[in-house]
């Protein structure tokens, strides 16, 4: 291929995500917080063991033996859970699922808090720990929260809250949403010294696009997702 680089310097003029890489065999490389590792290929018929903090998103304390089952993203009422399992007394949800798994955790009888979706990610760590598993208060908590950024709950509607992450592991700020399929109802807001920022429209600034997802929303559901870059 023809040379690219002759200093890392170089590689900064082919986008954003190359500020901070570097210039190897005259080949420009971005930096590795922004793009990932792809995933490995699932093998039909083996299975993993995934690890999965269950808290509370207000307090982050621990919730302990919550019934919590795994649902196939094609099953979108959960009709038929792939498995099920409880928290143990430390709040974390230990999970076998085939390593060719696609879809989300769901938990929807805990007393005093919304019903949640959380998407397990294409890529687990060779540990399986996943990001915590936050769970929303219902009640006072979420209309206080809607309150605060100048509306109210809709019970007919659902909700999302979305993180972004490097290829660390490491949260990203800095960070535009949006959503071909908002509508005038839509509220995105975002989170700004752990406070809710109705008016915060924070992007970066040269326009890189980290990543696409595709989510189920449900009515009276919160859906959890971290997302990471795009994939090498």
């Amino acid at each position: 291929p023809a040379a690219e680089c002759s200093a890392d310097k170089d590689c900064e003029k082919k986008g954003p995500e190359f500020v901070g890489g570097r210039c190897l065999n005259s080949q420009c490389r971005p930096n590795p917080r922004w793009r990932c590792e792809p995933p490995p290929k699932p093998v039909d018929g083996e299975t993993r063991q995934i690890d999965v903090p269950v808290i509370d998103a207000l307090s982050l304390g621990a919730m302990a033996d919550v019934q919590i089952v795994a649902c196939d993203k094609r099953d979108l009422t959960c009709d038929r859970p792939v498995t099920s399992a409880k928290t143990g007394r430390d709040g974390h949800l230990h999970m076998t699922l085939p390593t060719n798994f696609a879809g989300y955790l769901q938990l929807t009888e805990v007393a005093g808090y919304m019903p949640a979706m959380y998407f397990v990610p294409q890529l687990i760590p060779n540990d399986g720990v996943l990001d915590g598993f936050p769970l929303m208060r219902s009640g006072l908590a979420i209309d206080g929260l809607a309150a605060s950024v100048g509306s109210r709950v809709d019970r007919t509607r659902g909700h999302m809250m979305l993180i972004v992450e490097d290829c660390q592991s490491m949260p990203v700020g800095g960070v535009k949403f949006s959503s071909p399929q908002q509508d005038a109802s839509t509220l995105l807001y975002y989170v700004q010294d752990n406070l809710p920022a109705a008016n915060a429209t924070v992007t970066f600034d040269a326009g890189v696009v980290l990543n696409s997802v595709s989510l189920l929303v449900r009515a009276g559901f919160i859906t959890v997702a971290f997302m990471p870059p795009q994939s090498r």
